[in-house]
């Protein structure tokens, strides 16, 4: 799409990686897994005592949008450069508590890691799909409370990976 990512790519992929598991990592460690990626803006803003502009409650957003930058650079397509600006839209809308936001919260979401994985798999979508569905069948069976959390994971290590 844009010669002047094509040295970018690269390095935005491998940041984008270092950010999304440091992300993960550190919040996993401070509350154990959450029910979503996105539940981890909650459970910052409550574990927050701080004023100012590194309030903790922002973390959530930053990560957001830094990953939206790296992803649209590392794809350097038209599919990734939209799937970067509905991620966006997660950050814009971060609380999955408010009714109206989460409609605009999920959109982000699903077309994110829907355009990301379509332009990787293209043909092979629906195996990767399938992938998704019996990972899920499985965890709804297991009773396990963290199926979404899984799944995001799941998506965004493929996305990496590929």
């Amino acid at each position: 799409m844009l010669e002047v990512f094509k040295p970018f790519q690269m390095p935005a992929l491998i940041s984008a990686g270092i950010l999304f598991l440091s992300y993960l990592i550190i919040t996993i460690k401070m509350f154990g897994i959450p029910k979503s990626i996105s539940w981890t803006y909650y459970l910052l803003k409550g574990s927050d005592t701080k004023r100012g502009l590194w309030k903790r409650e922002y973390w959530f957003q930053l990560f957001i949008y830094l990953l939206s930058v790296l992803i649209i650079v590392a794809g350097n397509n038209l599919y990734f450069l939209f799937a970067g600006l509905f991620l966006s839209i997660v950050g814009l809308a971060p609380t999955v508590k408010d009714k109206i936001l989460f409609k605009y919260h999920m959109l982000g979401a699903i077309m994110s890691i829907g355009l990301c994985l379509f332009d990787l798999f293209e043909v092979d979508m629906l195996r990767q799909l399938g992938v998704v569905l019996v990972c899920s069948i499985f965890f709804t069976i297991q009773k396990v409370r963290w199926v979404i959390t899984y799944i995001e994971i799941f998506s965004f290590l493929t996305i990496f990976i590929y």
